[in-house]
C-alpha cells in the first residue's frame, strides 16, 4: 500500500489484529484496532528515521500493547521492555528490514509507531534470513533521506 501521507495512521487500514477479550474500555481497543493495518517495509522507513519505530514481539497482542502505551501503564510496559517483547527498532532491524523487505502490523500511538512483522511460517522466515545473510552488506544503506527533525533522545515511557 503506498501513500503521500507522512502520518501512519493515514496509511493504515482496518487491522485483524482483535480485541483480546479484556474488561479494558471497549471504544479504546476498538478505535486502536480500526488504526490498525499493514504497512510495508518502504511506507515504515521515515519514521524509522525519525526514531519512532517500536517492535512488537509476536507473542504479544499489538492492539493490547497500543493500548497499554495511551494508558501509560508503565509497569506493563517496562516489564515488556525487560523481556525484550517490545522495543526501539535498531539499525540492525532495519538492515535486516531492508533485504527482507517484510511486511509489518502498524498502529500509532503518538508519538510512537508500534509494529509487528507480519509472519510467514518459520521455516520461510528462516530461509528468507539466510540467504539474505548469505548476500552479504552490500545494499545495506538505509536511506538517502533524512529525519524531519533534529536527532533527540526519546525514551519509550
Amino acid at each position: 500500500m503506498s501513500s503521500d501521507s507522512d502520518d501512519p495512521a493515514d496509511t493504515a487500514n482496518s487491522g485483524q489484529h482483535s480485541d483480546s477479550g479484556g474488561e479494558s474500555p471497549a471504544t479504546t481497543v476498538q478505535e486502536l484496532n480500526a488504526e490498525t493495518g499493514l504497512l510495508s517495509w518502504d511506507e515504515l522507513i521515515r519514521y524509522f528515521a525519525r526514531g519512532v519505530v517500536v517492535r512488537v514481539d509476536s507473542s504479544l497482542d499489538l492492539v493490547e500493547v497500543a493500548k497499554v502505551v495511551c494508558e501509560d501503564n508503565s509497569a506493563v510496559f517496562e516489564k515488556w521492555v525487560a523481556e525484550g517483547l517490545v522495543a526501539r527498532a535498531t539499525d540492525d532491524d532495519a538492515r535486516l528490514w531492508n533485504r527482507t523487505q517484510p511486511a509489518f502490523w502498524a498502529v500509532v500511538t503518538a508519538p510512537w509507531v508500534l509494529v509487528q512483522q507480519e509472519h510467514k511460517d518459520n521455516k520461510q522466515v528462516a530461509e528468507d534470513v539466510d540467504s539474505s545473510s548469505a548476500a552479504g552488506s552490500e545494499g545495506d544503506t538505509l536511506s538517502d533521506s533524512t529525519p524531519d527533525q533534529p536527532e533527540t533522545q526519546r525514551t519509550l515511557h
